[in-house]
C-alpha cells in the first residue's frame, strides 16, 4: 500500500533550506567555515548510522565522482547492495543519494526498509530546479516564459530582435523551450538515476530525523550547520535503513574538514590533485594535497593513489608513511593500456599485481577515465583483501553499464553536441586532449561558462588550443562568472567570440553557421552543463 509521508515535498524543501547553503558562495568562504564536529553531533543524534557500514572514501580535484561511480558499479555487479553519495547534482539534490541494488525487482511501499515502486510515486511533488537548496541552477520557468510572450502563434526570443530558426521543425529556441515545459509533470518528475532516493523516501527520512536534528541544532555552534553537513548525515541514515552492504562516499570539497571525513573508512582513494578552491584549501598544490590526503587517518585503511604530480604524490606518500600504510599506486602497482576509442566508448586493458583485466569496455571517454577506472579497480581489489568478493566479470559488467552524465557526453551528432563539466585547468586539459583525439579536423564551437572561484584564465589557455569560435555565457547560478570583454580577449586572443547572458542565448549564437560535421562543446562548470542537458535532451 502506498503511504503518503507526513512531510510533503515542499515542506521537505523548506526544511532543507533552513540550513546554510555554502555551495552557493564557496568563493566567499574560509577554512573556518567547515567543522567536522557538527557532523559528528548530527551522527550521534541519529544513533551513529555509519557504524557497521563498510565505507569507501574518494577525494581529489578531478575524477573523484567518476571514480566513485565506477567503484559502486563494480560492487553492484559483484552482488552487493551499494550506497553511493556524490556531489554536486545535475537536476535535483536527490541524485546525490543512491542505492545500487543487485536485484532488478525492488519491493514496493514507501518504508525506508525498501525501495518504493516508481510506478506508485506521486506526481504532485514535482517542481523545477528552483526547489534545489544547493545549486538553484534553474529559474522559475513560468516566470521565465512570461518574459517572452507568444504572439500570433510565434514565440519571440529576443536575441537579435528576431526569432532564430533551429532544429528540424524550424522552431525558435523560445518555442522549443515552451514545448519542453508545457508538460510540466513529465519535466519535473524526470529522474536521471532510477536508483536515486525518491521524493517520498526523502520526505519520510526527513520526517523521522527532524526531531533529533532539531534537538542537536540547539547545541553550541550547531546553528551554523550547512545543507551538505545535514545531507551527509541523512545519506548515512538512509543507507543504514536500506541495509546496504557497502557505502561509497565522494568528498564534497577538500578532505580534512569535509563532512564525509567524519566517519571511519575502510578504503580510500585520492584521484589527481590540482589547484582549486584556493581561498579554502590553500594556494599551493602542496597545501591542497595536504587537505585531501587527510582522509587517510588510520593504519587499518587501504589506500589507492591515482596519477599525481610529483609534488602531490610526495605529500600523499608522507601521509601514508605516518600511518604505516603501503598504498596502491596507479602507474606503479596498476597499469592501463588504451586499445581503441570512438564516440560509443573505449576499450582498454588494466593490469594489477593480482590479475589482468583484458579488453574492458566503457562508455566514458578520455584517457583520464582509464586512470579513474584503474583507481576503481584498485579500491575493489583492496576490498577483496578485506574479504569481499570480486571477479573479472563484475569489473567488466560494472564498466560496461556505467552511466555518469555530463562527462564528454554526446547529446547530438548532426551537429555534434558534447557536454563536459571540466571546471579547472587540469580537467580542461583532459577535455582538450580528448577533443583532439576524437575531432582532429572538425570546427569546434565552445560554449563556455565558469564559476567565479575558478582559474578561468588557465582554463582559457587550454581551450584556446582547440576552439575555433567561442560563445561566452553565464550559468544560472550565484557563482556563475560574468565576463567582461577584456577578459575574453585575454583568454582567446584573436579568436572570434560572442558574449551572451544565458545558455539559451549562447546556444542560439553557437548554432549560427554550424554544419552537420561541426562540434559544439558546452563546458566550464557542471552548473552550465546541467542547464544545457535539461534543454537539449528535450529538443535534440
Amino acid at each position: 500500500m502506498f503511504i503518503i509521508p507526513p512531510m510533503i515535498s515542499r515542506e521537505a524543501k523548506a526544511y532543507l533550506d533552513s540550513f546554510l547553503d555554502n555551495e552557493l558562495h564557496l568563493d566567499q568562504l574560509k577554512r573556518t567555515s567547515f567543522k567536522l564536529e557538527r557532523v559528528r553531533v548530527l551522527l550521534e543524534a541519529l544513533g551513529h548510522p555509519e557504524e557497521g557500514l563498510p565505507i569507501i572514501h574518494v577525494a581529489g580535484s578531478k575524477g573523484k565522482g567518476s571514480t566513485a561511480s565506477l567503484t559502486a558499479s563494480i560492487l553492484q555487479k559483484a552482488g552487493y547492495k551499494v550506497g553511493l553519495y556524490t556531489s554536486p547534482h545535475m537536476n535535483h539534490y536527490r541524485e546525490r543519494i543512491r542505492v545500487l541494488s543487485p536485484q532488478e525487482a525492488l519491493p514496493g511501499g514507501v518504508s525506508l526498509e525498501g525501495k518504493i515502486n516508481p510506478k506508485e510515486e506521486l506526481l504532485t511533488y514535482g517542481y523545477l530546479m528552483e526547489t534545489c537548496p544547493s545549486g538553484n541552477v534553474g529559474r522559475d520557468i513560468p516566470t521565465f516564459l512570461n518574459q517572452y510572450p507568444e504572439e500570433a502563434g510565434t514565440s519571440q526570443f529576443p536575441l537579435n530582435n528576431k526569432t532564430r530558426k533551429v532544429g528540424a521543425d524550424n522552431d525558435s529556441v523560445s518555442s522549443l523551450l515552451r514545448k519542453s515545459v508545457r508538460r510540466q509533470e513529465h519535466y519535473l518528475s524526470e529522474d536521471i538515476f532510477p536508483d536515486m532516493i525518491s521524493e517520498p523516501e526523502l520526505c519520510a527520512a526527513l520526517e523521522e530525523i527532524r526531531p533529533k536534528i532539531e534537538e542537536a541544532r540547539q547545541k553550541k555552534d550547531m546553528e551554523r550547520t550547512s545543507f551538505f553537513e545535514l545531507y551527509t548525515a541523512l545519506a548515512l541514515y538512509y543507507f543504514c535503513k536500506r541495509k546496504v552492504d557497502l557505502v561509497v562516499l565522494e568528498t564534497g570539497l577538500g578532505g580534512r574538514l569535509d563532512a564525509t571525513n567524519a566517519v571511519f573508512t575502510r578504503v580510500c582513494a585520492i584521484t589527481p590533485i590540482s589547484l582549486e578552491h584556493t581561498n579554502i584549501l590553500g594556494n599551493t598544490l602542496e597545501r591542497i594535497a595536504q587537505e585531501k590526503a587527510a582522509i587517510i587517518k588510520d593504519r587499518q585503511q587501504k589506500v589507492v593513489i591515482g596519477p599525481q604530480t610529483a609534488e602531490a604524490q610526495g605529500v600523499i606518500m608522507r601521509r601514508c608513511q605516518e600511518f604505516h600504510i603501503r598504498p596502491v599506486c596507479v602507474g606503479k602497482d596498476i597499469s592501463f593500456e588504451a586499445l581503441s576509442q570512438n564516440l560509443s566508448g573505449q576499450t582498454f586493458n588494466v593490469k594489477t599485481v593480482r590479475r589482468t583485466y583484458g579488453h574492458l569496455e566503457m562508455p566514458l571517454l578520455g584517457r583520464h577515465q582509464l586512470a579513474n577506472a584503474s583507481t576503481a579497480i584498485g579500491m575493489a581489489e583492496c576490498l577483496e583483501e578485506l574479504g569481499f568478493n570480486l571477479s573479472v566479470q563484475a569489473v567488466r559488467a560494472g564498466f560496461r553499464d556505467i552511466f555518469w552524465p555530463g562527462r564528454f557526453e554526446v547529446i547530438s551528432q548532426k551537429p555534434f553536441i558534447i557536454l563536459d563539466g571540466a571546471h579547472n585547468q587540469s580537467s580542461s586539459r583532459e577535455l582538450v586532449h580528448t577533443l583532439k583525439e576524437m575531432f582532429p579536423e572538425e570546427v569546434i564551437v565552445l560554449i563556455l561558462g565558469v564559476s567565479n572561484d575558478k582559474e578561468w584564465h588557465l582554463m582559457g589557455r587550454e581551450f584556446n588550443q582547440v576552439a575555433d569560435r567561442i560563445v561566452m555565457t553565464k550559468a544560472d547560478h550565484p557563482r556563475g562568472k560574468d565576463f567582461i570583454e577584456e577578459e575574453i580577449e585575454k583568454m582567446f586572443p584573436g579568436k572570434p567570440y560572442q558574449k551572451t547572458n544565458n545558455f539559451l542565448e549562447a546556444f542560439d549564437q553557437a548554432l549560427q553557421g554550424v554544419g552537420n560535421e561541426d562540434v559544439i562543446v558546452v563546458t566550464g562548470s557542471l552548473f552550465l552543463v546541467a542547464e544545457a542537458r535539461r534543454f537539449l535532451l528535450r529538443n535534440f
